[in-house]
């Protein structure tokens, strides 16, 4: 298999190729961007730390191997506009493999070209998150167009992606199976030794109140402000909270923290491969994420790796939400911007509930555990990649 997406800039994007070839003796090559532009600042991938144990950018592991392509991004916000190097292409066009998977959505720049450049002997299995159908202008419809059109497999993250563009992906032609992201099930763990050492570091002593937390990007969508006025709103004493994240609503959150010192922390510039062991800090995870005209959660990963944790979750009942968390977690309903206080007071309500009784705590994270290790542990989507391979390889081709 090749796997390509600049998301794989990140090592544990890059997990399902070790899996692949641990468990099922694949040869899986990963090309990742050398040098990704993002929301997040510049990112360098790291040809050493690549989400593969003993994996190097020229040592293949076990079946599995890094290739760095520069990629080309004119624009860090346009991320549409993106197009592989040469080292992708010709990777792409060698014919050596059986299944080309593409993590990137089909309207980008870069999908259209790995379409292009396919070879009649591999199969194209497209991943996607996109959940709102949106119609594009040339030439990012051409694009769309030219990748759906070569594509044998088209692997929607969830069931709102496969619910909003089933008129246009599933053709009757394409296969298709809603493949979530997988989260790494012994990285993301209950870790009680890990937790005291994050609440020390805070300056906690314990015991102390419960302490909620929201990790993530600071941005409106993800309903920062709601956890502002929560926070502001709750009696002094009930609960502590935690946001350990970035993004532009910062200044907010360090305002909040002013206005409740030693109640509320706010911390920022944590590297993913560090997010498990404050995860285990927490007593409860939230996620209030917010549906707007353009934009609705499209799966929440922290939600998975908090669950794998044993935390408990609170989130809104938006978009892909409800599909990730299943009875194993506590939903609050959205409601529309006149009713903000009513919504404010729904999710106190359903945070005291947990806040004050440690055994539904337990119970829920419990159940949280166990749904990610029967449904979203890398196993088993890798198990769901080989599934995939032999049906494809068991149609005729056209």
């Amino acid at each position: 298999m090749l796997s390509l997406g600049h998301s794989q800039v990140v090592g544990s994007n890059r997990r399902l190729a070790y899996e692949l070839a641990m468990a099922y003796g694949w040869e899986v090559v990963v090309v990742a961007p050398r040098v990704w532009k993002g929301e997040w600042g510049r990112m360098t991938a790291d040809p050493v730390e690549v989400g593969l144990p003993h994996c190097g950018s020229s040592r293949p592991s076990h079946g599995a191997s890094l290739v760095l392509d520069d990629l080309v991004q004119p624009f860090a916000r346009l991320p549409q506009l993106i197009r592989y190097g040469r080292t992708a292409l010709d990777l792409i066009r060698s014919g050596r493999f059986d299944l080309i998977r593409l993590e990137q959505e089909p309207y980008v720049l870069a999908a259209g070209q790995t379409a292009r450049a396919m070879p009649s002997n591999s199969f194209l299995a497209v991943a996607t998150y996109q959940n709102l159908l949106k119609r594009y202008p040339p030439p990012f419809s051409w694009s769309e167009r030219a990748t759906i059109s070569r594509a044998d497999a088209w692997l929607p993250y969830g069931q709102t992606a496969r619910n909003a563009l089933a008129s246009r992906y599933d053709t009757g032609r394409i296969l298709v199976r809603v493949l979530p992201p997988g989260v790494d099930h012994h990285r993301f763990a209950p870790n009680p030794a890990a937790a005291r050492t994050i609440r020390q570091r805070l300056g906690w002593s314990e015991p102390g109140p419960p302490l909620i937390g929201y990790v993530g990007r600071f941005v409106p969508e993800k309903g920062i402000d709601l956890l502002i006025d929560l926070m502001d709103r709750r009696e002094p004493g009930r609960f502590r909270g935690l946001f350990v994240g970035g993004g532009p609503l910062e200044s907010q959150l360090r305002a909040l923290e002013s206005r409740h010192q030693g109640a509320v922390r706010v911390v920022t510039g944590v590297g993913h491969e560090a997010i498990a062991g404050w995860i285990n800090a927490l007593d409860l995870l939230v996620l209030p994420s917010r549906t707007t005209r353009r934009w609705r959660e499209q799966f929440g990963r922290v939600l998975v790796e908090a669950m794998a944790c044993g935390k408990p979750v609170i989130a809104t009942a938006s978009g892909e939400i409800p599909h990730v968390v299943g009875e194993a977690g506590w939903l609050v309903a959205e409601r529309p911007a006149h009713q903000r206080s009513i919504e404010v007071e729904d999710w106190l309500h359903a945070i005291l509930q947990l806040v004050e009784s440690p055994d539904r705590r337990r119970q829920l994270g419990d159940a949280g555990r166990t749904r990610v290790l029967d449904r979203f542990a890398w196993p088993v989507i890798a198990a769901a990649y080989v599934d995939l391979l032999e049906h494809l390889r068991s149609q005729p081709r056209p």
